[in-house]
């Protein structure tokens, strides 16, 4: 009843480009409880629903999504104005969640953009996919560090 009460919204509201997830798993990393304690990088996050890493399946797509499909298994990248071109000084501040972002996703449903999702793989239970966006995100960081030091 719930969940045909969301997409029925969702579908009426003309949301273009925006998916809602139903999230089935949440991995805690110490950047949570940074931002928990107020001792992230000096910010506090007023009114912040915590959590970054998330996985869940597709519950409702809004109008001009077309790459997902309700029930695909997903995740959300760490900045979600990345569209697959990296990390800009427009997108930087996009991280959930931080303030231009407040609701992270300790949630049972959070809506995305339809380009902030990534697929989840079909051989990974909801609670080891839920650990791959920080375990990317450190990857990646690195990758950065070593080409800076080259």
């Amino acid at each position: 009843m719930f969940e045909a009460t969301i997409e029925k919204n969702l579908a009426q509201s003309h949301v273009c480009l925006l998916v809602l997830v139903r999230i089935h798993a949440v991995s805690l990393n110490f950047r949570d409880v940074m931002i928990a304690n107020n001792q992230y990088f000096g910010q506090v996050i007023k009114d912040c629903v915590p959590g970054c890493d998330a996985v869940g399946e597709v519950a409702a797509i809004g109008d001009g999504v077309s790459q997902w499909n309700i029930k695909d298994r997903v995740a959300p990248t760490f900045f979600l104005g990345d569209t697959g071109a990296g990390i800009t000084a427009e997108n930087a501040g996009t991280s959930i969640p931080s303030e231009s972002v407040p609701t992270g996703t300790l949630l049972q449903y959070r809506v995305y953009p339809a380009t902030s999702l990534l697929r989840v793989p079909d051989n990974l239970s909801w609670e080891e996919a839920a650990t791959l966006p920080c375990a990317g995100t450190w990857i990646w960081i690195l990758e950065l560090s070593f080409k800076q030091k080259r």
